[in-house]
């Protein structure tokens, strides 16, 4: 008989569309400019891994890793799910929201730049939303 033929297979949905337009919107390259962070993942990369687990299928802070590696985020952004730990991340949302008002009014200032439509508090709605998940976990 012939040989027997396996697949890997991931759920990805949404992914791709919104993870291209948050590079459109220069979110990672724009937090990476303006907020101080010493880790070994960018914090850019943080937060649109959060935004990504937040809009397409939000989890509790300790388990974003877990999601990230099944949803193929992971092999997208270079990173493993375990580096996406709810310590490392906890920092990078209260890192994040020390620097709000200046990420937001430069992701604000780059769509107009763009002559894009600006979306107000999108993103960081959903940081917000993540962070105050983790408040309630910490």
């Amino acid at each position: 008989m012939g040989k027997s033929t396996q697949y890997d297979t991931e759920i990805i949905g949404a992914f791709p569309v919104i993870a291209e337009y948050l590079k459109k919107l220069g979110v990672a390259r724009i937090i990476n400019e303006l907020v101080p962070w010493q880790g070994n993942v960018p914090l850019g990369t943080l937060a649109e891994i959060l935004i990504l687990n937040r809009m397409l299928h939000s989890k509790a802070i300790v388990r974003v890793g877990e999601w990230a590696g099944k949803a193929a985020v992971t092999e997208y952004y270079g990173v493993t799910a375990e580096q996406l730990n709810d310590d490392l991340l906890g920092r990078a949302l209260e890192r994040l929201s020390e620097y709000q008002e200046q990420v937001e009014a430069a992701l604000v200032l780059a769509s107009i730049a763009r002559g894009r439509p600006v979306v107000t508090g999108g993103a960081f709605s959903a940081l917000r939303a993540a962070g105050s998940g983790f408040a309630a976990c910490a």
